[in-house]
């Protein structure tokens, strides 16, 4: 594990692909940013990762870096995502979260990576 407690759990229940799990590590109220949207809220999170595991029901993701500032925890990932034919796609990027280490939850959250490499017909 890296030095990113709070991003380390998220990547690894990220990876069972259990939606209300993965959901249940973002706060009530969090903001979670990715390339595409803005979602406030776990009712606006819930659909990005229900789409994502429906697209790619298989993720495998590795943490290459982790830093710890505060209450940000930010780390370089590299994933191979695997669709429904068994096409692996490989993604790689950085999030960056705010997190509250008293609970274990991502306050808010933003997640840097290039969209096209899994959008491409």
């Amino acid at each position: 594990m890296s030095s990113a407690r709070v991003l380390d759990s998220y990547f690894q229940t990220e990876m069972t692909r259990e939606i209300e799990a993965i959901v249940g590590l973002f706060a009530e109220g969090a903001v979670f940013q990715t390339p595409d949207a803005v979602r406030k809220g776990r009712d606006e999170i819930r659909p990005f990762f229900d789409d994502a595991a429906e697209r790619f029901p298989h993720l495998s993701v590795s943490v290459t870096r982790a830093f710890t500032d505060g209450p940000f925890e930010i780390a370089e990932w590299s994933a191979v995502m695997t669709d429904r034919l068994g096409k692996r796609v490989p993604l790689e990027g950085v999030n960056i979260a705010r997190v509250d280490i008293e609970n274990s939850t991502i306050q808010g959250m933003r997640s840097y990576y290039d969209v096209s490499s899994y959008t491409r017909p």
